[in-house]
């Protein structure tokens, strides 16, 4: 038998992300420009060790924006392949993150790490956001419009329709 810790390093890797779906009610999606990358994306980012998803959702919002979120209901989740800038892949999780207009007037964003934030409107997303990042947008508008939850990486085509 296998000892324990030798399984356990054996098994696979892959990190978690986590990522918040801020609407405002004219469906414009609060975004981010941030300084290590050359597209935009939601507010959000990696779990760190022993962290749960909404935790780490709720840490990342409070460092680059500046404000504590109230954290709505998980809206989509799915695998990320892994690739050449992340040969483990990753699991996403994205929230529900209702923000108040008085909210986004106190943002004080994380200069090292935030350039701006932006209301985008769906072309500026399709236009600005990596392909991921727009993918997670839809599923959680689609999440919101229908309820329940999506699953970003399964295929209409598979067995079930993709929602939980």
């Amino acid at each position: 038998m296998i000892p324990r810790a030798e399984y356990l390093a054996s098994l696979p890797r892959k990190r978690v992300i986590t990522s918040a779906l801020i609407v405002a009610e004219d469906r414009r999606v609060l975004c981010i420009e941030p300084t290590y990358k050359s597209t935009w994306h939601l507010p959000g980012g990696t779990v760190e060790q022993g962290e749960s998803p909404s935790n780490a959702c709720i840490r990342e919002c409070r460092e680059e924006l500046g404000v504590s979120i109230d954290l709505g209901r998980l809206l989509a989740v799915g695998h990320i392949e892994p690739g050449a800038e992340d040969p483990h892949g990753a699991l996403a999780f994205i929230y529900d993150a209702p923000m108040s207009p008085s909210t986004f007037d106190s943002l004080d964003l994380a200069d090292d790490e935030i350039r701006s934030v932006a209301w985008l409107e769906d072309a500026e997303l399709h236009r600005l956001l990596s392909p991921l990042a727009f993918r997670f947008v839809q599923s959680g508008l689609e999440s919101l419009d229908r309820g329940g939850l999506v699953e970003f990486d399964r295929d209409e085509g598979t067995t079930g329709s993709g929602r939980g």
